[in-house]
């Protein structure tokens, strides 16, 4: 299907960066997308210290610019990721939707411009994919913001929006919803926080019951699922849920680790 030119959003994070390992061993050419020279950095000496010597090309995104990325000619990018986002509590629903939501607006918009663009692949999320695709009322938005709280609730925004808005400019698009991702450290938010606790010896009791289910996967394995994606002619307009179904409930999840 000709040369592969991969730009990756959000590279330097969990995610992004296992994806740009793949995406290079696949024998794409990739570029990442950051927002900053640290994060580029700083995935350039994680790149190397798993064998991949030859950085890729970085470009600063700045997501409030109307050009978004800084310099560079992007007509023969074949394939976008956006891995890019905030993961963290504690935000207002502002901030959420500025990182969240405002980020897919910009990231689609660019994509309508590249004449060989085969796809734009979407990480989302296993409890927030899925939604109805289209613009949310303000009604909308308050209960939800309200129900889940805004990281939550910016992500499934998200995935209406980016739905609609690729549509409507004829971006044909890919959304993964992976569970909980695991694998090397660096990431302490979510499950992970409870086996850190585990490991510090402070966990007082185990959370949840037999009935509560946190699926994980792997990230090198969501990486490569990844980078099929728009390989497929078959996988546009679809969604994916990745996680591993066999994952125990999370009392015995937790126990295992232990």
């Amino acid at each position: 299907m000709g040369e592969r030119h991969a730009l990756v959003f959000g590279a330097a994070g969990y995610v992004g960066r296992s994806l740009v390992l793949e995406l290079g061993r696949a024998g794409a050419r990739v570029s990442v997308a950051t927002r900053g020279q640290e994060s580029y950095e700083r995935l350039a000496r994680w790149l190397a210290a798993r064998g991949h010597d030859e950085a890729p090309a970085g470009v600063r995104a700045d997501f409030a610019a109307p050009s978004l990325l800084a310099d560079g000619s992007w007509d023969d990018v074949t394939e976008i990721y956006n891995c890019a986002g905030a993961y963290r509590f504690g935000m207002t629903a502002e901030q959420a939707r500025r990182a969240n939501v405002d980020s897919v607006r910009a990231i689609v918009a660019f994509a309508a411009r590249l004449p060989r663009l085969r796809r734009l692949v979407h990480v989302s999320g296993y409890r927030v994919g899925g939604q109805d695709p289209g613009a949310w009322s303000e009604e909308r938005r308050r209960a939800a913001y309200a129900a889940l709280g805004a990281y939550e609730a910016s992500k499934a925004e998200a995935d209406a929006v980016l739905q609609a808005e690729a549509d409507e400019l004829g971006v044909p698009w890919s959304i993964v919803n992976p569970s909980s991702v695991i694998g090397e450290a660096g990431q302490y938010l979510g499950l992970a926080a409870s086996v850190a606790e585990i490991w510090r010896g402070r966990l007082a009791a185990l959370p949840g019951s037999g009935r509560t289910f946190v699926p994980v996967v792997e990230a090198g394995h969501l990486a490569r699922f990844m980078a099929l994606l728009p390989e497929d002619p078959g996988a546009a307009r679809r969604a994916y849920w990745v996680l591993d179904e066999r994952t125990p409930a999370l009392p015995d999840l937790l126990t295992l680790v232990a």
